[in-house]
């Protein structure tokens, strides 16, 4: 039996080496072709530097900056000096036919003009036209410049492999190595452009990388060898080997905060991390062969192990969600088979997905709130109460309010939503104070006060508890009857000011207490929201009220220009906002010097200036008005806006 297993070790050890010696040889292969690509691809990038230089040339003689032969000049005096890599560079060739000239050549000037047609450039090997394709060779060496024009005419770009000495490199005087350029065709003056880089560096590469996998397959070979003797002639060893796995399996599992479970085929469960077994209030050995639907509630126990039947069923995983206590699950079940491929039992990954999946629900209804408050200029009560009604669901609440905190210490309730099953909440049972006042007494004037809402906006911090308090009210007592576990109040703060709190209710305690963080941070978050919605309230009120003083009013900045105007100077000037506003005052009082000098001199000197302006009226008419403008200052007693005020009128 040993000496069985034993061959069966060899067989596989050797398999491996001959698996790795293949995979060595496929990764050679891989890496010089992904090097040559990056190579083809580098040339071609290139190139594009230098046809940008003639193109920029040629630009100036189409806009008759230079003539031709003057901008060739330049173009090849700016191409000479182009440099990348080690001293690599770009030459230029006309388009003579059989056998080019050199019009241009950095590293060797003296063959620029002369035909190149000398036995020594006959070392051409392959070609590509175009970008893409493949390398084809020649029959044997020919000229290079040759092919050159070869692939020019058939294609306007293209690739060639030769035979290359490398400049300013003595060492290798005279050798002649591998090079790769790319040519383009430079049509507008019937040039060829071309760089190269040389690739013999591949060669080297490669044979590093075949030193690297060498010796890598060698460590791996005696190693493998190594393996094999001591597995052949220590069977006992492995076995205890295979016993230290299964208790680091154990330890891995329970290092996941995943729940994860092993099931038999009737639902016995046959394995399972810590974590699960917490989340059932359970030691790990107790639920340990027992059925583990037994330990879910009915409708949840239903549902789990029809999924897991259907798995047993069709071999396939399966991905579900459900809900238990207010906290949402994701499971993923896999089928276990066995050696013969039948399915023995289900490996079950249930992962907590509430936070993630309130943060996305939340994120639609800011988005939403967003919306209604710039687009239909909603008021806070509105937005508060779309919030209350949006925030059940996504934490599983069962109610929520929210109140103002008034200045004199009273609540204004503002909105407040509940389930519809199990309703709850009695208006008349909030409490009316969050603080009172010397001459008022909350035992006798606040019956129904609940201390959390009224601490979490005193302390300004949340507050958690058990609904019924020391001291019993309706309000508490209706919303334990029922089944309220626990409540949270969050104080609400705008700019630093206590404005008001949200209160809300869970019959599940320990899902409420897990989302106190995600609520305090959704709930500053409400608070931006009310502010900028507090803030459209105060501009509608502005606006109603100076349309309702019968004159006409602008306000503008300290360089004149107008920031806000009412409806009546549209009604007087016929000019819409969007005509006025960003424009400066004397876009209405053209044509007076005089007039313009003084309202810019009260504006330096930030004092109340009356005078009497010309208007011209976008229809044409010209107004005589009494204009008043006066500073309005801020809290630093600067006053980097003013108001102007159009007391009467007459037309010219």
């Amino acid at each position: 039996m040993s000496n069985r297993i034993g061959n069966r070790v060899w067989v596989l050890s050797w398999i491996i080496i001959l698996v790795l010696v293949i995979s060595a040889w496929m990764d050679v292969s891989k890496l010089h072709s992904s090097v040559l690509d990056e190579k083809t691809h580098q040339t071609r990038q290139l190139i594009e530097t230098a046809y940008g230089v003639l193109n920029h040339y040629q630009q100036e003689v189409v806009a008759g900056k230079m003539d031709k032969e003057a901008a060739q000049k330049a173009a090849g005096a700016a191409i000479r000096e182009l440099r990348y890599g080690n001293n690599d560079y770009f030459w230029i060739n006309d388009r003579t036919s059989p056998i080019p000239r050199m019009v241009m050549h950095p590293t060797q000037p003296y063959l620029e003009g002369q035909v190149l047609d000398s036995a020594q450039y006959n070392t051409a090997t392959h070609y590509q036209y175009g970008d893409t394709g493949v390398f084809e060779s020649t029959p044997n060496t020919v000229n290079l410049f040759a092919l050159i024009n070869r692939v020019i005419d058939q294609s306007g770009h293209g690739f060639v492999r030769y035979e290359w000495a490398k400049p300013l490199n003595p060492s290798a005087d005279g050798v002649l190595l591998p090079k790769m350029s790319y040519v383009r065709l430079f049509e507008p003056w019937d040039w060829v452009i071309g760089t190269g880089i040389y690739i013999d560096d591949i060669d080297h590469l490669i044979n590093q990388q075949i030193a690297y996998l060498l010796a890598r397959s060698l460590i791996a070979t005696l190693f493998l060898l190594g393996i094999t003797v001591v597995l052949v002639r220590s069977i006992d060893a492995i076995q205890t080997r295979l016993t230290n796995q299964k208790i680091q399996m154990q330890a891995l599992i329970d290092a996941t905060t995943e729940s994860v479970l092993l099931l038999d085929i009737e639902g016995k469960v046959l394995a399972m991390n810590h974590f699960a077994a917490q989340r059932f209030h359970r030691p790990l050995d107790r639920v340990l062969g027992t059925i583990f639907f037994s330990l879910l509630p009915t409708s949840l126990a239903t549902s789990r192990k029809a999924a897991c039947d259907e798995v047993i069923r069709s071999g396939e995983a399966m991905v579900t969600r459900d809900e238990r206590n207010g906290i949402a699950f994701e499971n993923n079940i896999y089928p276990v088979l066995d050696q013969k491929g039948n399915i023995t039992s289900v490996a079950i990954f249930a992962k907590d997905i509430t936070e993630q999946q309130r943060t996305a629900s939340t994120e639609n209804l800011f988005r939403h709130l967003d919306t209604v408050v710039l687009k239909w200029q909603m008021d806070s009560i509105s937005v508060a109460q779309i919030f209350c009604d949006s925030v059940l669901p996504i934490f599983d609440l069962s109610a929520a309010w929210i109140s103002k905190a008034e200045t004199d210490g009273r609540l204004t309730l503002l909105a407040v939503s509940e389930s519809a099953t199990h309703p709850f909440i009695r208006t008349e049972h909030l409490p009316k104070y969050w603080y009172c006042s010397s001459d008022l007494k909350c035992s006798d004037e606040c019956p129904h006060q609940w201390p959390m809402a009224c601490l979490s906006i005193q302390k300004n911090r949340p507050q958690l508890s058990p609904p019924k308090g020391e001291i019993p009210n309706e309000h508490l007592e209706t919303a334990v009857a029922v089944g309220i576990e626990s409540a949270l109040a969050l104080p609400i703060t705008l700019q630093d000011h206590k404005w008001g709190v949200l209160a809300v209710y869970a019959k599940h305690g320990e899902s409420l207490e897990k989302a106190q963080r995600l609520l305090m941070a959704i709930t500053n978050r409400l608070a931006a929201i009310l502010e900028s919605a507090l803030q459209q309230e105060s501009s509608c009120l502005l606006n109603a009220a100076f349309a309702e003083i019968g004159s006409a009013v602008f306000i503008m900045d300290s360089e004149t220009h107008i920031v806000w105007m009412n409806s009546v100077l549209t009604q007087l000037t016929h000019y819409q906002s969007r005509d006025l506003i960003g424009h400066p005052v004397t876009y209405l009082c053209r044509n007076q010097p005089q007039q313009i000098e003084s309202i810019q001199t009260v504006i330096r000197d930030e004092k109340p200036w009356r005078g009497e302006v010309l208007i011209r009226t976008q229809v044409g008419q010209t107004l005589s008005c009494q204009l008043h403008i006066k500073p309005l200052q801020n809290s630093e007693l600067a006053a980097p806006h003013f108001i102007g005020i159009i007391d009467t009128w007459l037309s010219q």
